[in-house]
């Protein structure tokens, strides 16, 4: 979700994420009942289960140790101190003394197209990794396969009963859909990779200093939207006033006024499953998006511009907005810009209101990417082992989290730590930072850099956990002090104010991302699923079509009535039946 971001600002961000989360006041009470994932919502909604205490199931040692291989992907972001390695570090030694847990990588990818085709050729050859990292298309595929084990016995038998807290709240963040991608027959073949809930919105900003000199306000409805960009282009001829690129990113800025939701499944009027991009709405909103493009306020090129050139109109002060985006662009791409042009502001677009005063937003709540075990895999228990001392290390300090599981039979192996500053504060690196920790553990280490990306086995926490830490951030902000933030939540408000543009741009995107939480006007994306044989087979050939039919109709190329032939072709090619799959899905899980 969102456009794509530098290493340099993954890092910055990841950083911002990782240290979060350690926090010890995060609010983890849930709000009311959800479903969990079928084999462990007995145990996560009465608390019974195995009780992990020390030397308890949920905390086996193996003795002898035991190794698992993974698929691993290291980018110039990943850093290591001096003498480690992805494979031997402070957490990779943790996990050998307190669990017995070796990790090798089968591979090291560059980058996730790699990984992908060396996940092709070890499923063809038999040499796939014990634990394997994969989008839910090729997890999908190998779980249709066989090659994947079912992992709904063993959460059940091996998982904690903080594990299974986990689940639920999850569970609700992700508004019960958190196994959706990975779920086939009523199984779950991988545990997603958790996201936080900021991570579900795409954010649309806009130059606020040029609002100003227009003398226009934020805009919040289509038609002053409008305005604001034919005042722009009157002053600018040759800016730019929304920004797309080759993949038509940005889009959704006026398609969501129309309740035209492009690429997401929901539920019509009859309470039938329907794709987004057929439906008519879609055919007005286009028929709006060739008029802008007429006008001027589309850049002409669009077509054939990529994300490098969208960030260089960006930051060069050619662009009146910013689509697509996401809250940390308050640390990419906008200091560019405010570097280059030194009065700039940015503020998040709220969700613009339509001619008929409707408006829709659809979601998707849980990550697309998740971590099976091989069936091959002798010891799979190993992996649910290592999820349950991470996480126990992980929220040792969350008050919130003690109390209840304590409730429910959980004693946390790890004593409460209370969070340190950096011994080497000046460190512009946030992975190299060191710490005087005695005690050892997940998030706790004085020489692992504390990032996902580093991690092994399963992976994540608490959807609703950065939220809240940003949430306490921003309150700070507004009063202009730190007081009652934690160190960690410190060093962010001095990163966060480090601009003078950055804690402005900040406070309008939580502003906007707390309206939307709020909103009725806001629903999931239905299917979040595993892809359907249908859509293994024709999905790439219609994602094609519908990208070179709204492209035509936006430039011009292409009459308003060639997506009425656009979508006879896309039913007729493959449409139907993948909709008519999704609809067999979604009655047997609703």
């Amino acid at each position: 979700m969102g456009r794509k971001w530098s290493a340099a600002a993954a890092g910055l961000v990841l950083a911002l994420a990782a240290t979060g989360c350690q926090g010890a006041e995060e609010e983890a009470t849930p709000a009311g009942k959800a479903s969990v994932a079928p084999a462990a919502s007995a145990a996560a909604a009465t608390g019974t289960g195995t009780q992990a205490k020390i030397g308890g199931t949920g905390f086996k040692k193996f003795d002898p140790p035991v190794t698992f291989t993974q698929n691993k992907i290291q980018t110039e972001g990943n850093v290591y101190h001096p003498g480690d390695s992805l494979e031997s570090n402070g957490y990779t030694r943790w996990l050998q003394q307190e669990l017995g847990i070796v990790v090798k990588a089968k591979w090291v990818a560059p980058n996730l197209e790699t990984d992908v085709q060396k996940l092709n050729i070890g499923a063809a050859s038999g040499g796939l990794p014990d634990v394997i990292g994969a989008e839910a298309s090729v997890l999908g595929n190998l779980a249709q396969q066989g090659v994947l084990t079912p992992l709904d016995d063993l959460i059940e038998k091996h998982g904690s009963p903080l594990l299974k807290y986990v689940i639920e709240l999850s569970q609700q963040d992700a508004k019960g859909k958190l196994f959706s991608p990975f779920t086939i027959d009523g199984k779950i073949y991988a545990f997603p990779k958790m996201i936080d809930r900021m991570a579900y919105w795409s954010t649309n900003w806009i130059r606020k200093d040029l609002l100003d000199e227009l003398g226009k306000p934020v805009p919040a409805t289509l038609a002053q939207m409008e305005e604001v960009m034919a005042a722009y282009k009157t002053k600018y001829p040759n800016g730019t006033a929304l920004v797309l690129d080759k993949d038509m990113q940005g889009i959704d800025l006026l398609t969501q006024a129309y309740d035209a939701q492009p690429k997401k499944w929901r539920v019509d009027q009859s309470g039938k499953v329907v794709y987004g991009s057929i439906q008519p709405q879609v055919k007005e909103a286009l028929v709006k998006l060739h008029d802008w493009y007429a006008k001027g306020y589309i850049n002409r090129e669009f077509i054939a511009k990529n994300n490098d050139n969208i960030i260089a109109d960006l930051t060069s002060g050619n662009s009146l907005t910013w689509t697509n985006g996401q809250w940390w662009n308050v640390y990419f791409p906008f200091p560019d810009l405010w570097k280059n042009v030194p009065k700039s502001d940015m503020a998040a677009l709220p969700t613009l209101t339509g001619d008929n005063g409707k408006r829709s937003v659809i979601i998707d709540t849980v990550s697309n990417y998740g971590v099976a075990i091989n069936k091959s895999y002798k010891q799979p228990e190993a992996i649910i082992a290592l999820y349950n001392m991470q996480l126990d290390s992980l929220y040792r300090s969350n008050d919130a989290l003690r109390v209840e599981l304590n409730k429910r039979g959980y004693e946390f192996k790890y004593p409460v730590t209370a969070l340190q500053s950096p011994l080497n504060p000046t460190e512009k690196d946030a992975s190299l930072f060191k710490y005087n920790y005695q005690q050892p553990g997940w998030g706790w280490f004085n020489d692992f850099p504390d990032n996902d990306a580093n991690a092994w086995g399963f992976q994540g926490r608490l959807g609703s956990e950065a939220v809240n830490r940003l949430q306490r951030i921003a309150a700070s902000l507004q009063k202009g002090s730190k007081d009652g933030l934690n160190a960690s939540e410190s060093n962010d408000y001095d990163g966060l104010s480090a601009e003078p543009q950055r804690p402005k741009a900040f406070l309008s995107v939580m502003s906007t991302w707390l309206e939307r939480e709020k909103g009725d006007y806001v629903s999931s994306n239905v299917y979040p699923g595993v892809p359907t044989p249908s859509m293994t087979q024709k999905k790439a050939y219609l994602d094609k079509l519908e990208a070179e039919t709204f492209a035509k109709i936006i430039m011009g190329q292409e009459p308003a009535d060639a997506f009425d032939k656009f979508v006879e072709s896309w039913k007729k090619g493959g449409g139907d039946d993948i909709t008519k799959e999704i609809n067999e899905w979604y009655q047997a899980n609703k």
